[in-house]
């Protein structure tokens, strides 16, 4: 008798540790499922911040410049050696660093370059051919851009507006850095412009003050004379500095600074005798 009443006696003890356990198991696997929930979401904000390393490619007429060359050498050899060497001095490395709402492109030191080759300036055969430095800064949350520029030797501060740029969607895509893009087209005052974007970095940012696509924008081809593709994507955060507007400079609108550069081209064409001689400027 005294043995039932003892089992009698510890069933609701049991009863209320047993339903307690239960609790405590729903409410880890609430939170579990919460953390699971959340999980993509903070790694959707992580790939909202950090940087990219481009390669820009310049179009400076490589297969004209060859056949003059090759007309005044007569040394192949010889002719093919520079040749090569300006087409690397064409090329060189970019990073941008990026948050949701702004970002900063400008040059790369790229410690497995060899020195020389960075694309600032070169010269051969009493020609020169020049890559103007420039730093762009983008305030994608307003579609903005400011474009600092040094053109002969006088610092230029460019106002761009990025929402000015319509955008046409296409269907075809490319995989570039790792990431499935989509293409999308416009047009530069007279230039053809693809853009080649993935929604999987969810800024709508892009080099060289191009932007306003719903992904960040990872390969740029400006008509063939420009070229500016992703090589690398690192996210994290930004270090305080690494992004910051441009103040120093003239300040004009684009329309202002081409006609700041026709006249000046101008003016070398002169120089020389109308011949497609003397400096050589590229410019976006």
């Amino acid at each position: 008798m005294s043995t039932f009443m003892a089992c009698t006696e510890t069933r609701p003890i049991f009863a209320a540790r047993h339903c307690i356990h239960l609790k405590s198991i729903i409410m880890s696997s609430k939170y579990l499922f919460l953390i699971i929930a959340l999980f993509p979401l903070v790694g959707m904000a992580q790939q909202n911040e950090g940087h990219i390393i481009y390669k820009e490619t310049l179009d400076f007429d490589a297969e004209g410049r060859a056949k003059r060359i090759r007309e005044r050498m007569g040394d192949v050899e010889g002719a093919d050696a520079i040749i090569e060497r300006m087409k690397e001095m064409a090329k060189s490395s970019k990073i941008m660093y990026f948050t949701s709402t702004e970002s900063m492109y400008n040059d790369y030191v790229d410690p497995s370059e060899p020195k020389g080759l960075d694309g600032a300036s070169g010269a051969t055969g009493g020609r020169m051919f020049m890559k103007p430095k420039m730093d762009v800064y983008e305030n994608i949350a307003e579609g903005t851009a400011v474009n600092q520029q040094d053109f002969m030797g006088k610092l230029f501060l460019i106002h761009q507006d990025m929402k000015s740029m319509k955008w046409k969607m296409t269907a075809e895509s490319d995989t570039i850095a790792g990431y499935l893009c989509h293409k999308a087209t416009t047009m530069k005052d007279t230039l053809h412009v693809e853009a080649w974007f993935t929604s999987a970095i969810p800024v709508s940012g892009g080099p060289v003050g191009f932007g306003q696509l719903p992904g960040m924008i990872l390969k740029l081809d400006v008509e063939g004379k420009v070229t500016v593709e992703a090589q690398e994507v690192v996210f994290g955060k930004v270090e305080d500095g690494k992004i910051t507007v441009p103040t120093k400079g003239k300040e004009v609108t684009e329309a202002e600074f081409r006609e700041i550069v026709q006249e000046k081209m101008k003016e070398m064409r002169e120089m020389y005798g109308g011949q497609r001689g003397g400096m050589r400027m590229m410019t976006h």
